[in-house]
């Protein structure tokens, strides 16, 4: 068939190993498109190679040359059947390695199926070790210093990263216990984006969450926008910059230590200053007091009737 014909690789992403998840969902959706997920499953099997059935003698009856003919057409069609499905797990195994590194082109299975089982054995582990990474990316992400969209973008790539790990079932997609899940699935991600905004968006979440039915985490994200407009229009947010030069001076505070500046010559608050006359008195009095130590003599005056005594 013409229409088949593959200038280019169909799906536009190459297994790496890493991206195992993501590649099965998009490869997958793609043998869909072109009716040949069968192959994989084994919804599609192989029929059995058929026999030609034996030609009749030259002067058998006409009925056991009817038979024969009958026979003959039997076989033809199952033949057109059998080949028909090795052109078609043939073209769902092209799929498949157009959609690999060139590492990995060097298996040679014997059919589409195999290579799809032999390849979810090489990287499904890889895939069990990615899915806890990014569990643990998950549980650690805030919006810190973000806005509500440059952290929506942060969320929702590790969220779909996170969704193309967990396994599709092969055929129930549009039964009602996937519809309940889907609607579950989606209220779990409106939790974990809105858990994770910082406490300023505290009333927006309980707005959002007293919603009936609640809104979807889109929708989510504009109202909180229009939010975070808001909240700079009235009390503007401290930018990362300002938040770093507050942080060193409360460094420089620190280091100082809460010591006086004596290089300043100004009083303190509720202290006097001495006059030059009451300094000269006390260096005269001490003067005195050491002239007078060796008779016992320590008249000094109490500080406090210093000045009356003056």
């Amino acid at each position: 068939m013409s229409w088949f014909e593959i200038p280019e690789p169909i799906v536009k992403l190459e297994l790496g190993g890493v991206n195992y998840g993501l590649w099965a969902l998009v490869t997958r959706i793609t043998l869909q498109a072109r009716g040949l997920w069968g192959h994989i499953t084994g919804e599609s099997a192989c029929p059995p190679a058929p026999v030609p059935p034996p030609q009749p003698q030259a002067n058998a009856a006409k009925e056991v040359v009817d038979a024969a003919n009958k026979a003959f057409k039997d076989y033809q069609s199952a033949l057109d059947a059998y080949k028909q499905w090795d052109v078609d797990d043939a073209r769902a195994m092209l799929i498949l390695l157009h959609s690999v590194e060139a590492n990995i082109t060097h298996l040679q299975p014997e059919s589409a199926q195999q290579m799809w089982a032999h390849l979810k054995q090489l990287y499904q582990p890889v895939v069990d070790t990615i899915h806890y990474s990014v569990l643990q990316q998950l549980q650690t992400l805030k919006q810190n210093d973000d806005t509500v969209e440059a952290f929506f973008d942060r969320f929702m790539d590790l969220w779909c990263k996170l969704n193309s790990l967990v396994p599709l079932p092969d055929v129930c997609r549009g039964c009602a216990c996937c519809v309940k899940r889907h609607q579950h699935d989606d209220k779990h991600c409106l939790y974990e984006f809105l858990i994770r905004l910082r406490p300023e968006f505290e009333p927006a979440k309980v707005r959002l969450l007293s919603c009936s039915p609640l809104p979807s985490v889109i929708k989510a994200r504009n109202t909180l926008i229009d939010e975070e407009i808001w909240l700079q229009s009235t009390a503007p947010v401290i930018t990362p910059a300002e938040k770093k030069k507050k942080k060193k001076k409360k460094k420089k505070k620190k280091r100082s230590g809460g010591r006086p500046n004596l290089r300043s010559s100004e009083p303190s608050e509720g202290s006097s200053s001495l006059s030059q006359n009451e300094v000269a008195q006390m260096v005269n009095q001490f003067q005195c007091l050491t002239h007078q130590g060796s008779s016992g003599s320590t008249n000094l005056p109490h500080s406090r009737n210093f000045r009356q005594q003056s």
